[in-house]
């Protein structure tokens, strides 16, 4: 496996801004890469590739060069920012060197508040692309009818609909049908999973169309990290959660399989009765998931640990371990708010890599957990898109600790012996593991 550098502040071939005359791409953070391929020849790969931008509210006094600084997202916990959306380049690789040079970058006022945007390349048109991304707030009940006639609580994430008008501040006397006042309901703002189908012009201008939220009539108040996978009509379905395993097809109806070996390993370090997104050890979607031999899907998911939780898992347990291996690597003593920066402020994020069978949508193989890094050491991995080359190569692009984007270059030998895991394998012997 090669890691390849997209982009880091200290080497940076990105010199696009949101501001005018582009002169302040370096107070910008860049992160979440998404990637597809969209030509390859015998020397180069040309990929398409959609990533977030995040700027802070007061422009930061010096370029942003390091996680947790004035200027980058962890700072002052994410705080305020001017712009935070959603950008495109393209990339072309020398396959020789596992260089990167930029062909073309567009930040659009178009793709600002869309966040977090995951691509699938629409079969059979090159300029289209299905995509899932993130809002936050509300929606407009007229705009979004369809949304809205489907969403079960929609007074927590629409404005008020009443007799066909939109009110944004209902007063207590129109909120007295409601089960929740109209400071709860001006406060109870919601993220949403959207879907969307977006066209790029030569210059990476999109146009976004047929926006619609994922499957709202399963729609919580609170939703992200939903992958897309196209079935056998080539039309978009959704991995709904690893914890638990539960899919949605092209028409919404959901599918729940039984206690998969993520939900076994979670368990296995917090038996506590908490939720699965609560627990010390969670189990997330990330990437998309592509075609994978014949007739299965491939992605990467991400792991989270809660390490305020260490001491809490068993000892001597492959997560512990992993941890306390991670604290000698970083060259930390421990791991707390102390050290933030070197580490996210809450948790270590990581990735892990699996397949599905394309029929029953049940889990076929998985990866060991593991965090790469082949300059400095991280604690935080987070795997943003998958793509795939006519000869079975694959490309995982992912960033580190939401300043640096990179890929993982994995042959279709390396990938067969990462997936050494099934459904059979004791949730204690799950490996989590560093790779140089």
């Amino acid at each position: 496996m090669k890691v390849i550098n997209i982009h880091s502040p200290a080497d940076s071939k990105f010199k696009t801004s949101v501001k005018v005359k582009n002169r302040n791409f370096g107070k910008l953070t860049r992160f979440l890469p998404s990637i597809i391929l969209t030509e390859e020849t015998d020397n180069t790969i040309t990929f398409l590739m959609a990533y977030r931008i995040w700027k802070r509210e007061q422009t930061p006094s010096k370029t942003v060069k390091s996680p947790g600084t004035e200027g980058h997202p962890w700072y002052n916990r994410w705080g305020y920012s001017s712009f935070d959306g959603t950008a495109f380049a393209k990339l072309l690789l020398d396959r020789k060197t596992n260089q990167i040079s930029i062909i073309e970058d567009k930040i659009s006022s178009i793709g600002n508040s869309k966040i977090d945007m995951r691509i699938l390349q629409v079969p059979y048109k090159p300029n289209e692309l299905f995509a899932t991304y993130n809002t936050f707030g509300k929606l407009n009940p007229i705009q979004r009818r369809n949304n809205y006639n489907k969403f079960d609580r929609k007074i927590n994430c629409f404005y008020l609909l009443d007799k066909n008008v939109v009110n944004y501040n209902p007063s207590n006397n129109q909120m007295k049908n409601y089960d929740v006042s109209p400071a709860n309901h001006k406060a109870s703002h919601c993220t949403f999973q959207n879907h969307a189908t977006i066209t790029l012009n030569k210059n990476l201008k999109p146009i976004i169309t047929q926006k619609k939220l994922v499957c709202p009539e399963h729609h919580k108040r609170v939703e992200k990290n939903i992958s897309m996978y196209l079935d056998g009509n080539n039309q978009v379905g959704y991995h709904y959660s690893i914890t638990p395993w539960v899919f949605f097809k092209p028409n919404c109806e959901k599918q729940i399989f039984e206690k998969s070996i993520f939900e076994k390993v979670a368990e296995y370090y917090d038996p506590s009765p908490t939720d699965y997104f609560s627990k010390n050890v969670q189990f997330s979607c990330s990437t998309p998931l592509i075609p994978y031999q014949k007739n299965c899907l491939i992605g990467a998911g991400h792991f989270k640990i809660h390490y305020d939780e260490l001491e809490s898992l068993p000892k001597k347990s492959p997560a512990y371990c992993f941890c306390k291996k991670l604290l000698k690597e970083l060259k930390i003593p421990s791991f707390s708010a102390e050290y933030e920066g070197v580490i996210h402020y809450e948790l270590i994020y990581g990735t892990f890599i699996y397949t599905v069978n394309k029929q029953t949508l049940r889990l076929e193989k998985c990866s060991n957990c593991f965090i790469t890094f082949s300059d400095k050491p991280i604690a935080l991995m987070f795997p943003c898109g998958l793509t795939s080359t006519k000869n079975n190569d694959f490309y995982l692009s992912y960033h580190e600790n939401d300043i640096v984007m990179k890929m993982l270059h994995i042959s279709l030998k390396e990938m067969r012996q990462l997936l050494v895991n099934d459904s059979s394998i004791s949730p204690k012997d799950l490996k989590f593991q560093i790779m140089k």
